[in-house]
């Protein structure tokens, strides 16, 4: 029955009419549309075994920091589906951000710093060409980092003079 589908399938692709492809295999018509259903059924599963494990191997890559210019090249494809696998995977949000992070520190330290030296915050927009709340954000997030290592900083001493 498999083997009659493809062949089915075959004849189909060469050119045979549904009516004629139900005189050749003395099946009806109906049964022809399902033979070609089958047919294409098997091969979007085998298509997507194949694609499973290519992204399979491309999220492999981007665990192990696999540079994206190479990964096009080693897999063929593009830059929007390397993006789109690895964004399926959970994986492009914490690699974007951290790019975004390391680029941003030394900025946002630097207007943390002016602004507690009392640059007034419009001076600060109009120098690193953000928002006024942009500028808020940035102040807020680094208070919080700060906050957070003082913290953590007093629970590593307390745990010191603990032991």
């Amino acid at each position: 029955m498999i083997e009659r589908n493809c062949n089915i399938m075959k004849d189909y692709g060469n050119g045979y009419s549904i009516e004629e492809l139900a005189a050749k295999y003395g099946l009806s018509v109906r049964t022809c549309y399902r033979a070609l259903d089958d047919a294409k059924q098997k091969v979007r599963i085998q298509l997507a075994q194949v694609e499973d494990a290519r992204k399979a191997e491309i999220i492999a890559a981007y665990k192990n920091s696999v540079p994206l210019k190479e990964m096009i090249a080693k897999f063929n494809v593009t830059e929007g589906y390397c993006g789109m696998v690895a964004n399926d995977a959970g994986l492009t949000e914490n690699r974007r951000n951290e790019r975004i992070k390391i680029r941003q520190r030394p900025r946002n330290e630097n207007i943390f710093r002016e602004y507690e030296s009392g640059v007034p915050v419009q001076k600060l927009s109009e120098k690193y060409q953000l928002s006024v709340p942009g500028i808020y954000k940035v102040i807020q997030r680094v208070r919080k980092q700060k906050e957070a290592m003082s913290l953590a900083m007093d629970c590593e001493a307390n745990q010191i003079e603990g032991v």
